[in-house]
């Protein structure tokens, strides 16, 4: 049975922008001439260039040419691909590494479309080239079709599904420079971009992949999704990413060089410190999977130079990279021996030097500047020489400075909620002007909370300050891809400018997050008012037919999308019913306004009562964090409580919300009900806890 996001995903919501950028529109042909060369670099790749070659012939698209380009190889790859001499173009160059091998590939190919399969990697959908091609004739307007991956081992065993859509719906400048979603094996270009900017850079031994998609976009090339995994990427020893030295070399050197170029726009070139800091902890992490944890330490020291976190901070923010890291690959993560490396001890020493905090005069605390300097210098000496008898003293300078720290996070804490209750005060009592001011405080030292990005933007919305309130929608999105009012309010905000397309899409996002009847109808309103007027004005034009067969296809699917949403929750109860829960205690669970960490822990909580003290929980709440929930097959419920909708009056909210708990209660027929988030309004609490 077909998923919401299986029906939502043929919309091509990154590409429904109607309106021609810049690009090299040209048609695809129709002569009898090879339509896609596929370049198979390889260098010592005899193990697996069968299993490449055979992926390559087993397409249900046919119309293709095959270049093998053999990079200096000392092996028996050239024997392994005897069987396949009618089939392929072969030529052999002395070892220049791949970007010389694709370079040459693509000057002697013959094709329009240009895809690539290095040797180690094979295509597991036989319907990936027919399905890329028809991406390519359907869009005139983009150079390059992206898709996801399967991670094997070198045995091919199953690692991990890779789907970068994600977290990376729009394929931009920015989403590049921040997700580097490439995987040159998945994708096909056009070979008239790929002349444009050059081909690939031969200095570059590795992550030429990356280099070349930030100049394609940088010169304008569209990419978009076909949402589907077509390859499978082999990890093996002997791969070329393997390196991680060289690795990090290179990843670096080509950030060096992209900033470097003097015509980027200031938007990107303001993102130079953000995208170095996590791409330096991204080769930490790399560093630290190929046991170089010297390394590792160098690096992570290194980002520290234009971090945006506070020291403790930015510990805490190492520790979950490294931990999502190993998650993506499907590893396991071991922090605790980490930790306890002598490496990790001596980064931490170093990281949290006291100097910047006796600096910050806004921290209100004092600390005898002398004594802890002598503290930290004699207790790192102590501990690089391994002195047992003094180790202590290392460690309680590192207290002192670690105490230091957590009061000027405190501190920090403190503002920061002065100035949202003041912002939430003032917005209450319509002082918009006041509320924004405050909201902006806020912001100044806390830059990446979502929540006060979401408050600004929302009040300037009210104040029908369009742009500014796009601009802080988009910071939200940035901060928070999963929240689904921030689409929301954006869409509100581009329809207001008439920048209805991308409105749509924003709806759309935000109906893939969770059903809300607030978007759908402000949705189903935007889509019969563009209908109606397309339906006007047809005419003899085809694009106005084209634009109109696409809107009344979005309304149908969104029609179909939604029923499936709603089956797929009844599914839902029905398999919690199933797990025995007649025989468990059935408890509602009110999880609202909880930060991240509070309700985590708290749904460690609810899963071991569930486990251990059979116990069948229903979870109404407010928090984004629903993996945690599918994962564990707790039923839950989604309501933004805190974000009421213009439209509606104090008291249709509230009537609208009780309504929502009232049929659960119906449905769910709880024995208890547990108030987690301790923000449920008097009257909803007194009538939920009153039950059973």
């Amino acid at each position: 049975m077909n998923t919401v996001a299986d029906i939502l995903q043929d919309l091509e919501l990154s590409n429904f922008d109607l309106e021609q950028g810049n690009h090299l529109a040209t048609p695809l042909s129709t002569t009898k001439s090879p339509l896609i060369s596929i370049i198979v670099p390889v260098y010592n790749g005899s193990k697996y260039i069968n299993t490449a070659i055979k992926s390559i012939l087993k397409q249900s698209y046919s119309n293709y040419e095959i270049i093998v380009i053999d990079d200096g190889s000392t092996d028996d790859t050239h024997d392994q691909l005897q069987p396949y001499e009618d089939k392929i173009r072969y030529l052999y160059q002395a070892n220049e590494g791949s970007a010389s091998a694709r370079n040459l590939g693509i000057k002697v190919a013959k094709g329009e479309l240009i895809a690539f399969l290095d040797a180690d990697d094979y295509w597991f959908m036989p319907e990936k080239l027919e399905k890329q091609v028809a991406c390519f004739a359907n869009n005139p307007a983009i150079g390059c079709v992206n898709t996801g991956w399967r991670i094997v081992d070198g045995d091919n065993k199953y690692i991990k599904t890779v789907q970068p859509w994600h977290k990376a719906p729009e394929l931009n400048l920015e989403t590049w420079l921040k997700r580097k979603c490439v995987r040159t094996s998945a994708m096909i270009f056009r070979r008239e971009w790929l002349e444009k900017v050059g081909g690939f850079d031969e200095e570059l031994r590795q992550s030429h992949d990356v280099d070349l998609i930030l100049r394609l976009s940088l010169a304008g090339c569209q990419t978009m999704w076909l949402k589907e995994e077509t390859v499978c990427y082999r990890q093996h020893e002997t791969n070329t990413t393997g390196n991680s030295l060289k690795q990090a070399k290179y990843v670096q050197a080509v950030l060096d060089k992209f900033f470097a170029n003097q015509d980027l726009p200031e938007s990107i070139r303001e993102m130079e410190s953000q995208v170095k800091y996590h791409t330096l902890v991204w080769l930490a992490w790399y560093q630290y999977r190929a046991d170089n944890l010297d390394k590792m330490s160098e690096l992570l020291q290194k980002s520290l130079d234009i971090t945006p976190y506070l020291r403790v901070e930015n510990i805490a923010h190492w520790l979950t990279s490294f931990e999502k890291f190993s998650q993506e690959r499907g590893e396991k993560f071991d922090v605790d021996a980490l930790t306890r490396s002598l490496q990790w001890q001596q980064l931490v020493t170093s990281a949290l030097r006291l100097k910047n905090i006796i600096q910050n005069k806004q921290s209100q605390f004092q600390i005898k500047q002398g004594k802890t300097s002598s503290f930290t210098k004699q207790g790192e000496q102590y501990f690089q020489q391994g002195n047992k008898e003094k180790a202590a003293f290392s460690k309680k300078a590192i207290k002192i400075k670690q105490d230091a720290l957590l009061k000027e996070i405190k501190f920090k804490s403190e503002k920061i909620r002065k100035y949202q209750g003041l912002g939430d005060s003032s917005s209450e009592n319509g002082k918009l002007n006041d509320a924004a001011n405050y909201y902006r405080k806020a912001i100044e030292i806390q830059p990446d909370s979502w929540n006060i990005h979401q408050k600004l933007a929302h009040i300037l919305l009210k104040q029908k300050k369009w742009n500014e309130s796009i601009s802080e929608c988009r910071k939200v999105i940035d901060l928070n891809p999963n929240f689904l009012w921030s689409y929301y309010n954006l869409g509100r905000n581009l329809s207001q400018i008439g920048n209805w397309q991308e409105a749509i899409s924003c709806y759309l996002k935000a109906s893939k997050i969770s059903y809300n009847p607030e978007i759908e109808r402000e949705l189903n309103l935007l889509l019969d008012e563009k209908i109606a007027y397309y339906q006007k004005n047809l005419l003899n034009r085809l694009e106005n037919l084209k634009v109109y067969q696409k809107l009344l296809d979005i309304k149908g699917q969104t029609r179909v999308a939604q029923s499936k949403k709603l089956q797929k929750r009844s599914n839902q109860l029905l398999k919690g019913f199933s797990k025995q829960v007649s025989t468990r205690k059935k408890i509602l669970c009110l999880m609202f306004e909880m930060q991240n960490f509070d309700f985590s822990e708290s749904i460690n909580f609810i899963l071991h009562q569930m486990y251990e003290k059979k116990i069948y929980p229903i979870i109404f709440t407010d928090s984004v964090e629903t993996e945690l929930l599918f994962k564990n097959d707790v039923i839950f419920e989604y309501f933004p409580l805190t974000e009421k909708p213009s439209k509606f009056s104090d008291y249709q909210w509230q009537q609208y919300f009780q309504g929502r708990i009232s049929n659960l209660v119906k449905e769910w027929s709880p024995q208890q009900v547990l108030n987690f988030g301790n923000t449920v309004n008097k009257e909803v609490s007194h009538t939920l806890l009153s039950i059973g």
